[in-house]
């Protein structure tokens, strides 16, 4: 990738960002060689597949990278941690405790990606900068059922949140944290908050959606239908062939509507402290000693 500052459609990538593009592009050419040396199907999603379809690579205010996989390979490539040997870090909740998301992030040891939320809480997962794997269950067919699911869902993920937003017990209180750190495990926390949504099977579900990230659209984005993913087509991102569901256009267009015309957005992440020379343990204590600037 060409490390200069340009022009993209009027808006300026400075050389900090395409830095940061250029660690996302390693992490994502790992993943799809781990993938393909395992017969595990991953494809090019959200604002990344926009991109790829639309710009050929990023769209120039992005500043992540997001897969996908279906529920049956997505579980077989978390067994597979350990081929993500460093720099590289499959991160999920059973190779990270604390982190509770529901997919996955591949990480890159030595750099930093700090949301700045997590400068003042208790995070203590892995920060580095990093790519989004994430995946596909089945959605009931009816709303009255979807609408169930999601609050069931949600509950599940309040009370998850008791290990992952960690407080002094004088906030928490010592009655409920001795329930939930000596009762149950992270691990099994973590299991039945998943259950809520794994319960719903692609062999006998069309419908299908990303149940770990962004639950209020589930209704608002539209069908997302499994048979989209039937086939694969390659697409450029970058420097980079990448692979697409060969229905890109039925997805791109319950996701965005008119997609082709550009439109910006804030990122879904938010306020992100990125460094791509030092590690995120390093950056973490420096931002919270007021010796670096957010």
């Amino acid at each position: 990738m060409d490390l200069h500052e340009e022009s993209r459609g009027g808006y300026v990538v400075t050389v900090g960002m395409k830095k940061v593009w250029e660690v996302q592009m390693q992490l994502m050419r790992k993943l799809l060689e781990v993938c393909a040396r395992h017969g595990l199907k991953v494809w090019i999603d959200g604002g990344s597949l926009l991109g790829a379809v639309r710009e050929k690579g990023y769209i120039p205010w992005d500043d992540d990278i997001d897969m996908i996989m279906m529920r049956p390979d997505y579980d077989r490539l978390v067994a597979l941690a350990g081929e993500f040997r460093r720099p590289y870090f499959l991160q999920c909740a059973h190779t990270d405790k604390g982190y509770a998301r529901g997919h996955a992030q591949l990480r890159m040891d030595g750099t930093a990606a700090i949301l700045r939320t997590d400068v003042n809480s208790h995070a203590a997962y892995h920060q580095g900068i990093f790519i989004d794997i994430f995946v596909f269950d089945g959605v009931p067919a009816t709303r009255e059922e979807r609408l169930a699911a999601v609050a069931e869902t949600q509950r599940r993920m309040k009370k998850l949140r008791v290990f992952t937003e960690y407080r002094p017990v004088r906030q928490v209180g010592p009655f409920i944290r001795k329930c939930f750190y000596r009762l149950k495990s992270f691990e099994k926390c973590f299991d039945w908050y998943e259950q809520s949504y794994r319960q719903f099977d692609l062999a006998t579900h069309p419908r299908i959606y990303n149940w770990g990230c962004c639950l209020d659209k589930m209704e608002t984005r539209g069908a997302i239908m499994a048979h989209w993913y039937d086939e694969t087509v390659m697409l450029r991102f970058e420097d980079t062939m990448v692979p697409a569901p060969a229905g890109y256009h039925e997805l791109l267009t319950a996701l965005y509507g008119d997609y082709m015309t550009p439109l910006r957005e804030p990122t879904v992440h938010g306020d992100v402290h990125f460094d791509t020379g030092r590690d995120y343990t390093e950056v973490m204590r420096r931002l919270r000693r007021g010796e670096d600037e957010f």
